[in-house]
């Protein structure tokens, strides 16, 4: 099923790949999962890029795509991976 959320972040990848070819195996390697009630995007170390499906569907794209590029930041920084051996969860 093609919702407005899926096409959405459809396009928002595929713009980012076109304006950030060099980004494009990475963006391209991201797992969307829905995560209704989150508000926003996210990431995690095993690369899932969770989304908000009523949130990313209003977006306008550029927006959308803005976000995503932010995203695959985290992965390619590998700041999970920073954290992790001090990681509290009362200090994030």
């Amino acid at each position: 099923m093609n919702t407005p959320a899926d096409s959405a972040l459809q396009a928002a990848t595929m713009r980012l790949c076109v304006i950030r070819p060099y980004l494009a195996t990475a963006v391209l390697s991201m797992l969307p999962v829905e995560a209704p009630g989150l508000g926003t995007l996210a990431v995690d170390h095993r690369w899932r890029v969770y989304y908000d499906p009523d949130v990313i569907s209003r977006w306008p794209m550029q927006e959308l795509a803005a976000a995503l590029y932010h995203e695959v930041s985290h992965l390619l920084r590998d700041h999970h991976g920073r954290c992790s051996p001090v990681y509290d969860k009362l200090l994030w």
